[in-house]
């Protein structure tokens, strides 16, 4: 699993290039970044250190 944090831009090149290898998280500040991508693997909205720290936790233990 690999989860990507980064601007918009950058975060879909980096996506688009890994998408079909590996599975993915991506990290996306706000709405308009959302509408850039159809994955369900998609986690909107700014998050700080404990956000991050909270939301890797959630997901190892699912």
């Amino acid at each position: 699993m690999i989860l990507i944090i980064g601007g918009t831009s950058e975060g879909e090149e980096i996506y688009e290039r890994l998408k079909d290898k590996y599975e993915l998280y991506l990290s996306v500040a706000t709405e308009s970044g959302k509408k850039l991508y159809a994955s369900k693997d998609l986690i909107m909205g700014r998050m700080n250190k404990d956000g991050f720290k909270d939301f890797i936790k959630k997901i190892i233990l699912t």
